[in-house]
């Protein structure tokens, strides 16, 4: 898979920084081969708007107003909806006609099948890492260290927001470590659609807090354990699909103040629910 160095995407609006939180990621993108290349503000726009999906800001079935889009980026119609088509080309969004853009809602059936193709996919490219197709070198370790003590930072300050986008972004960072670009593409969509999935279903987070399961995971990859590492992946999907309750959340976001955040915070006196995640395990040292 090819992979652009920062430095390469100034011009393109720092798109691979706005659109990883993870410091692993910072400073790479995948090259899309399904969608239009996006540059500048069109790319912060679909970015924006793809990191407030995935850490939960806009709910699934949010309304996208085209005019507060265009407010929040002093662009015209015609590039919001040039962004918003690709959104929906991905999965992201539902584009009925003449109702405008919202964020997509997977139904029940769609939510257990999307659950079933993450774990798949994930488990898939853990025994390729296993293997010795993806082997790993040194400077992978390191990648994968330094995102494993972003979610541990995360976990430990309770920064829940921050936590969901980097548990999203753990798979993504091994599919890339693994080399399948073709995989790594359809991961992370597929990861879209599972963070729509939690944020509209899930009950209860698994028992044992994700950033311990992704050290264990890894631990188990560096000690060549393929089937027990496969299980770890299997076992954390199996407890998401165990934590679902099929009724939807409702109420409206104020779509305005989540793209012109910088922050990520939730817009000005509004209180959310937090899950209380336990801190995590001792860290294991993984190979340098």
């Amino acid at each position: 898979m090819k992979l652009l160095p920062l430095s390469r995407l100034r011009s393109a609006g720092d798109s691979a920084s706005e659109r990883y939180l993870s410091p692993a990621l910072k400073g790479h993108v995948t090259q899309s081969f399904s969608t239009s290349p996006l540059a500048g503000v069109e790319a912060r726009i679909h970015n924006r708007i793809w990191a407030a999906i995935i850490d939960r800001r806009l709910r699934p079935g949010t309304r996208l107003k085209e005019e507060t889009i265009c407010e929040a980026f002093g662009v015209s119609r015609t590039i919001v909806r040039k962004v918003l088509l690709i959104l929906e080309q991905e999965g992201a969004l539902a584009l009925p006609a003449n109702r405008g853009a919202f964020v997509a809602t997977p139904v029940p059936e769609e939510a257990v099948a999307i659950i079933e193709l993450a774990r798949l996919l994930t488990s898939h490219t853990v025994a390729r890492l296993v293997s010795g197709f993806g082997k790993l070198s040194p400077d992978s370790w390191k990648l994968i260290d330094r995102h494993l003590e972003a979610e541990d930072a995360a976990l430990a300050r309770q920064d829940h927001r921050s936590l969901h986008r980097l548990v999203t972004e753990f798979p993504l960072l091994l599919s890339m470590l693994a080399g399948n670009r073709y995989i790594r593409t359809v991961q992370e969509r597929v990861e879209t659609l599972l963070a729509m999935v939690l944020a509209l279903y899930q009950e209860r987070p698994p028992e044992m807090p994700p950033p311990e399961r992704h050290r264990c995971i890894a631990d188990l990859i560096a000690k060549g354990e393929m089937v027990q590492a496969v299980q770890g992946v299997n076992d954390y999907y199996e407890a998401l699909l165990q934590g679902l309750r099929i009724a939807p959340l409702s109420g409206e976001e104020d779509l305005h103040a989540i793209l012109t955040d910088e922050t990520g915070a939730p817009p000005s006196g509004e209180v959310r629910k937090k899950k209380v995640f336990p801190q995590v395990m001792k860290k294991k040292n993984l190979p340098k």
